[in-house]
């Protein structure tokens, strides 16, 4: 993120401190706004830059920490499980330790991994797996890449500030949940789980497409 958009940010919001925290800060504002109870999760991949196998460790460690947190607070929070998405059975095993052993909700992705869409098949275990066990996978936005914010959403008419907004919650992150939900449907993941369990609520605008896009969907 440009430097002016995060003093941007940090200007406006307290998500530097809120967002970690657990107790000092969420429960005034749950209160204040009768928020019964969150489903937390990590904000961000915590797996995607390590090798395989230490991806897998990092993320049964951290969905470890994440539930005793959780049963400390059990009647005001639920989980959802981060997965290593290099090794997507490693991914489907640990999703279902989570909702077998943690009692998580379902899981959380944040974009793409690396490049790749969840509508490529070496994924659909995961997908396969939360069907399974009746929970949903939730898409998250994420920080889309730099050539696509330059093509889409630059221009010299704004300033680097509108540009990031535009390129993130404004717009972009939504639009590129949208297209990748858009492609698990045409490739059939959703169709090929025994339920359709894939929640991806930033979209609901782009679903309008779905009217047009009837006629290829398998």
């Amino acid at each position: 993120m440009p430097k002016e958009s995060a003093d941007f940010y940090k200007s406006r919001t307290a998500f530097g401190e809120a967002l970690p925290d657990i107790e000092s800060l969420r429960f005034p504002f749950m209160d204040k706004h009768k928020i019964t109870m969150q489903v937390l999760s990590y904000t961000s991949p915590v797996s995607d830059k390590v090798p395989v196998d230490e991806a897998v460790r990092i993320c049964a460690r951290a969905n470890d920490v994440l539930a005793s947190r959780i049963a400390e607070h059990p009647d005001r929070f639920a989980g959802f499980a981060t997965l290593p998405m290099s090794d997507p059975k490693a991914a489907a095993q640990e999703l279902e330790r989570c909702v077998r052993t943690h009692k998580f909700c379902g899981a959380l992705l944040a974009g793409q991994y690396q490049g790749h869409f969840y509508d490529e098949p070496q994924f659909f275990p995961i997908f396969a797996k939360a069907a399974e066990l009746d929970v949903p996978v939730y898409f998250h936005p994420a920080v889309i890449s730099q050539k696509i914010q330059d093509y889409y959403f630059k221009s010299p008419s704004w300033d680097i500030i509108t540009a990031g907004e535009f390129a993130s919650a404004a717009f972009g992150w939504h639009m590129d949940v949208g297209i990748h939900v858009l492609r698990m449907i045409l490739a059939g993941t959703f169709g090929r789980a025994a339920r359709r369990k894939a929640q991806a609520p930033d979209s609901e605008a782009h679903f309008g497409a779905l009217g047009r896009a009837r006629a290829v969907i398998p």
